[in-house]
C-alpha cells in the first residue's frame, strides 16, 4: 500500500479515511493525518496545512512500517495457522 511505503520512507502522510484500512495502518492518526471522505474542502486544506506544519518523527514511522514487513507478516501468518 502507498501508506505503508510512505511509512517506510519516513514521509509525512495525509490519507483519506477510506474503508481499505488507512485508519488501521495509521492507528487512527497516530502516524499520519486522516481526512474523512466527505470532508469539506476547507477541512481538507486545514489537514494539508497541519501535515505540512508537523515535524515528522521518522524513526516512529520506520518502526510502524516494520509491522508490515515481509518477515513480520510471514511470522504472524505462521502463528495464525500453527
Amino acid at each position: 500500500s502507498n501508506v505503508i511505503e510512505a511509512l517506510a520512507t519516513g514521509t509525512k502522510i495525509l490519507s483519506t479515511d477510506c474503508p481499505s484500512g488507512p485508519d488501521e495502518i495509521l492507528v487512527n492518526g497516530k502516524y499520519g493525518e486522516l481526512v474523512a471522505l466527505d470532508a469539506s474542502p476547507k477541512h481538507f486544506a486545514d489537514k494539508i496545512q497541519l501535515a505540512l506544519d508537523t515535524k515528522v518523527q521518522k524513526e516512529l514511522l520506520f518502526e510502524r512500517a516494520e509491522d508490515f514487513s515481509i518477515a513480520t507478516s510471514t511470522q504472524k501468518y505462521l502463528e495464525l495457522i500453527g
